[in-house]
């Protein structure tokens, strides 16, 4: 797994690393002995890190049909008038859309990138959390705008800002609580 790091965070170890590393040589120049060590190490490091912060201008680039196929793919659900079906590890769950409590959605700081998530709380104390990761987001997140009139049709978009924010949004209630009342309740 490739860890990702904020570009502003990386800029800044870059900064640190080579100050350290010129640090070292000064030190050198100096007399202190491990000094040559910590400027090769630092070094190192600040050549690794501008590889890094230079890679993630790179991004792969999804072709409009590459788009289309996934944002159309059910992924992990299947849907029906009453009910939907999702597959969570290797148990298949049945939801009755009435039996949908509440959902919530919450950003995950992953340092470069922030993740979309949702918590959807069912009767039977069944609670099913995916992200904008899963297979079949999309549709998911359109067939619940459709299901449920009181869902603002623009709540993906407006949890996008601020970036790097957690930014906890109550998308739907069955007793149309606020999200403190919800929070409270938990």
């Amino acid at each position: 797994m490739t860890i990702n790091l904020n570009k502003k965070i990386l800029k800044i170890l870059i900064y640190i690393s080579l100050s350290i590393g010129l640090i070292s040589l000064w030190s050198i120049s100096m007399g202190v002995s491990y000094g040559m060590n910590l400027a090769i190490i630092f070094f190192m490091i600040t050549i690794f890190l501008f590889f890094k912060f230079n890679k993630i201008n790179e991004y792969k680039k999804l072709s409009q049909e590459d788009f289309d196929a996934l944002y159309n793919d059910n992924g992990i659900f299947e849907y029906e008038e009453q009910y939907f079906k999702v597959q969570l590890e290797d148990k298949i769950h049945l939801v009755n859309w009435n039996s949908i409590k509440t959902i919530l959605a919450y950003k995950l700081d992953v340092i470069t990138v922030d993740i979309i998530c949702l918590e959807i709380f069912c009767e039977n104390d069944l609670i099913i959390q995916i992200n904008e990761e899963t297979k079949g987001w999309y549709q998911f997140i359109k067939t619940t705008k459709k299901q449920f009139s009181k869902i603002s049709k623009s709540w993906d978009v407006d949890i996008i800002q601020p970036p790097f924010e957690r930014n906890l949004t109550l998308v739907y209630d069955r007793e149309n609580r606020n999200l403190e009342d919800v929070h409270n309740s938990n």
